[in-house]
């Protein structure tokens, strides 16, 4: 790997996060690696029901859909991957029952957690990942179904980079990385979450490292403590 830093930021950074990466990067890029497009006409949660949203942009997408306040789901439940998700969840009103670290993470809760058969329904992205619809829990002991939230349409830049180091949030970012980059074998990958990391290794990173948090300054604070 070159002894320059250029840093590859694969969602925008806080103006304290750009500050503190700068102390051990000699170049930094902030890239959204897709555009959004959300769904409208999204069925509201059913009584009963247990939502699922393992992004932001899920619940987004419902409250654009429905046109609804924040508070507007009082009374309704829901597990949600990540703690910023879990925030959001509660501040539309969502009775969170648990804000797990990772996909995995929510699939061992609701095994551990659900004897009695319950209805799950997963708000997603269009390139949702297998691990909740593929896990054994939900195919023979619950009634689980997935609800397309938001399209992600991937970037196609004119021209590739030259990055080294990757901080990415997404399976959808690492797929971006890929594609764009000239050399993943010197790339250097911070990821924000087990899920992110998978795909990185899938894709073919060989340096990939994980946050103990799935939180953007937790990815900061990895390569801060990694590379200073």
């Amino acid at each position: 790997m070159s002894s320059e830093i250029l840093l590859l930021s694969l969602k925008a950074l806080t103006r304290s996060q750009l500050t503190q990466l700068r102390k051990v990067a000699h170049e930094i890029l902030c890239i959204e690696p897709f555009d959004i497009e959300y769904v409208s006409n999204l069925p509201w949660p059913e009584n009963g029901q247990i939502s699922i949203f393992t992004s932001q942009k899920a619940l987004q997408a419902i409250q654009m859909s429905h046109h609804s306040k924040y508070g507007d789901y009082s009374g309704y439940e829901c597990l949600c991957v990540g703690s910023r998700t879990g925030l959001l969840a509660e501040k539309m009103g969502f009775t969170v029952v648990y804000s797990a670290k990772d996909a995995n993470d929510l699939v061992r809760f609701v095994d551990n957690t659900y004897s009695e058969q319950k209805s799950f329904v997963h708000y997603c992205a269009s390139d949702r990942l297998n691990v909740l619809r593929k896990a054994d829990v939900f195919r023979a002991r619950h009634h689980f179904r997935e609800v397309v939230s938001y399209h992600k349409h991937l970037k196609n830049l004119p021209y590739t980079l030259d990055s080294n180091v990757v901080l990415a949030f997404s399976p959808s970012g690492i797929a971006f990385a890929r594609r764009h980059l000239n050399d993943v074998n010197a790339v250097r990958v911070f990821c924000i979450g087990a899920t992110t990391a998978q795909a990185a290794r899938e894709a073919g990173f060989r340096e990939v490292l994980v946050a103990e948090e799935s939180t953007v300054q937790a990815v900061c604070d990895l390569v801060s403590k990694t590379l200073g």
